[in-house]
């Protein structure tokens, strides 16, 4: 059986190299698709296309953001651009010539754009290096979301063994709903008439009033319905869109056995039984 995965999850990476420590943090949420969020530094730009080539495949379906950052260690070296730095001090004296007074030191010098140059590393070593934290955050992301996803499955199954639960209550009333019909008909009819009604056209009335709070079907379906439910999540793998589709079902059947509902008790079954429909609902919505 293959493992059920909630879309939502979490999962961080890091690698040190020589020079800068690459990190990746990795977050997921419920989504129709994939859709990969990519957010790095400016260096890192060009990263996107590999990083999202190794998250398919892996992950099927959810929005995942991932953070990646580089952090440049202290014994990252620093080199002059000779030629700009020649320019540079072309530039100041002149305007000494122009201005005596003016003053420039070293460090004003060293903060003028491009004339430092960082010795950092090249895109290689960057793919490399963000190559390592993302399968490593990925790893933990997959993790992530199988974890949540056997609690989610869990979860489901236990809401589903109690409608099976509530069925049975149902079942057991099927047979006293006409009896108790019957009753409360003729108890109707006696407070309205004097004259009692004729028998034949008592049962006449009850017939008609029982076909149309019949539940028989709605209560066969509902029971068709746990059992794909629960074969489902035995098969186990890519669940989540014929679990949803088929909580919508449920709610149908739920919503029309209720609106049939001709006792209290039949009423307050179908409204536990609502609920607990719309509480798997909720929880299929994050399985990917």
């Amino acid at each position: 059986m293959t493992q059920i995965m909630s879309m939502t999850g979490s999962g961080n990476g890091s690698a040190q190299k020589k020079g800068f420590t690459a990190t990746v943090q990795l977050r997921s949420v419920n989504s129709r698709f994939l859709d990969f969020k990519y957010d790095s530094d400016e260096p890192l730009l060009f990263l996107e296309g590999h990083l999202r080539a190794l998250l398919k495949g892996v992950v099927e379906r959810g929005r995942i953001e991932c953070i990646a950052r580089i952090t440049q260690n202290s014994e990252c070296d620093l080199t002059l651009d000779s030629k700009r730095l020649e320019n540079l001090l072309h530039a100041v004296n002149e305007i000494r010539k122009l201005s005596p007074d003016t003053y420039v030191n070293a460090l004003d010098i060293l903060e003028y754009p491009g004339v430092t140059v960082s010795g950092g590393p090249s895109e290689r070593e960057l793919e490399e290096a963000f190559d390592e934290a993302f399968k490593q955050a990925l790893s933990g992301l997959v993790s992530s979301r199988a974890n949540e996803g056997k609690r989610l499955s869990m979860a489901i199954d236990e809401r589903l063994s109690r409608i099976s639960s509530l069925l049975d209550c149902v079942s057991g009333m099927t047979d006293s709903l006409v009896s108790d019909l019957r009753t409360n008909l003729q108890r109707r009819v006696d407070e309205l008439f004097k004259e009692k009604l004729d028998p034949q056209r008592l049962e006449q009335e009850v017939l008609t009033l029982s076909m149309k709070a019949d539940i028989q079907e709605e209560y066969d379906r509902l029971r068709s319905h746990v059992a794909s439910a629960k074969a489902i999540i035995a098969s186990g793998g890519l669940c989540g869109k014929k679990l949803d589709f088929l909580m919508q079902e449920f709610n149908r059947e739920a919503n029309t056995m209720s609106s049939k509902s001709c006792s209290l008790e039949l009423t307050r079954i179908c409204v536990d039984l609502k609920v607990l429909i719309e509480q798997m609902r909720e929880q299929v919505q994050n399985l990917e």
